[in-house]
């Protein structure tokens, strides 16, 4: 199982890996799992079941994007040693991004016959490219990168329909798996262990909406801004919590400084992002206005699924059809702050439809929950195997 980024649920951040590594565990499989982390040492830890191989290649949200490509290059670099000393294996897992961790599945595929199927979390090159992240003859490089990865893999697992829909138009003769980020309802429903660092008596006199997770320049929470300056304006109880952490954050904390109604706690683990949903009424899903975001399937969003919390999404798509469709939430268009103001006055002045929505999220989650996700994807490797 190869993935840069593999986090524990004390850790924080995306735990998917955690999820799914377990689920092979106790499927009776053999996992090796090979991952970066930021000290300059390598370690094996047995979690779960499973082994974890960490090896040096710090990784950040906060580094700049050329700091990442050499945190990328060193990860590669490093796997590859550890995939020489591991020996040999039925099947790679191979997890992206970054889509050059594809060059070890390749590696695995063409010199060790080693069956690999490729995982993708975003759709790489479209969104560094949409981002301004690369340049041309970057992105025409990955791109053909990326269509050997998908022509090659026995199996490819996509995490929203509009990226297993670009799989299908690269590689159309490659199986796929629609298997989305996980609702651990069980989880999020649970008390949560850690406790906010703001008076509770506060929290309860205030319409809570949270924004768990990265502030870079994909999410665009600058846009919050705004938004909560018209609700200031209006004298309405509701409170904006950002529990974040990149490269945009001290710019966002800068430009929010004056709302007494944007209050920012430090993001340390899963416990604390638990914690901070089940104070919240509400949970924000934000990204900036690029086409390729549409497709991202948003850890934040499943969370607040699992927890039953009222979503609220600034981004066209999938998510947002979902949320529409199902009437757990609603959708906000980009610099409209009075059309926020409209569409949240009516659950300030109904609890019963408020608590509708938040019935209804929960009732979603079960559709995206931890063990059906990891089922199928579990499935999915043994049918292929």
């Amino acid at each position: 199982y190869l993935h840069q980024y593999f986090k524990t649920p004390e850790e924080g951040g995306a735990i998917r890996s955690y999820y799914l590594a377990t689920a092979m565990a106790e499927a009776g499989h053999q996992v090796e799992l090979i991952t970066g982390w930021d000290n300059n040492w390598e370690e094996s830890i047995e979690i779960n079941g499973f082994t974890v191989h960490y090896v040096p290649a710090a990784y950040s949200n906060l580094q700049s994007f050329s700091k990442r490509k050499a945190a990328f290059i060193g990860y590669l670099t490093k796997a590859y040693k550890k995939l020489i000393a591991l020996g040999q294996f039925d099947l790679a897992y191979v997890s992206s991004t970054p889509l050059t961790i594809g060059l070890l599945a390749l590696y695995l595929k063409w010199f060790k016959q080693t069956p690999y199927i490729f995982e993708i979390r975003y759709l790489w090159p479209e969104a560094p490219w949409q981002l301004g992240a690369i340049n041309r003859a970057t992105y025409k490089v990955l791109k053909v990168l990326e269509e050997k990865l998908y022509r090659n893999a026995n199996g490819v697992v996509a995490l929203s329909p509009p990226m297993e829909q670009a799989v299908k138009m690269a590689a159309p003769a490659t199986p796929t798996l629609l298997a989305s980020n996980m609702a651990d309802v069980a989880y999020f429903k649970a008390k949560a262990e850690t406790a906010l660092a703001i008076d509770p008596k506060y929290l309860e006199e205030k319409f809570v909406i949270s924004y768990t997770g990265t502030a870079g320049k994909a999410n665009n929470l600058q846009a919050l801004v705004p938004i909560a300056e018209a609700g200031a304006q209006q004298n309405l109880p509701v409170l904006f919590l950002i529990m974040a952490d990149g490269m945009e954050l001290t710019k966002l904390q800068a430009a929010a400084k004056h709302l007494t109604n944007v209050q920012f706690l430090a993001y340390s683990s899963k416990e604390a992002a638990k914690a901070c949903l089940q104070a919240s009424d509400a949970q924000l899903i934000s990204f900036a206005d690029y086409p390729v975001l549409q497709s991202c399937s948003p850890n934040k969003f499943f969370d607040g699924l699992a927890a039953g919390k009222l979503i609220i999404t600034n981004t066209a798509g999938w998510v947002k059809e979902l949320i529409e469709q199902h009437h757990c939430g609603f959708y906000i268009e980009k610099n409209r702050p009075a059309a926020f103001i409209e569409k949240l006055t009516p659950y300030l002045e109904n609890k019963n439809l408020l608590q509708a929505a938040q019935q209804n999220a929960t009732a979603l989650a079960k559709d995206f929950s931890r063990a059906k996700i990891s089922r199928e994807v579990v499935s999915f490797i043994e049918q292929l195997i």
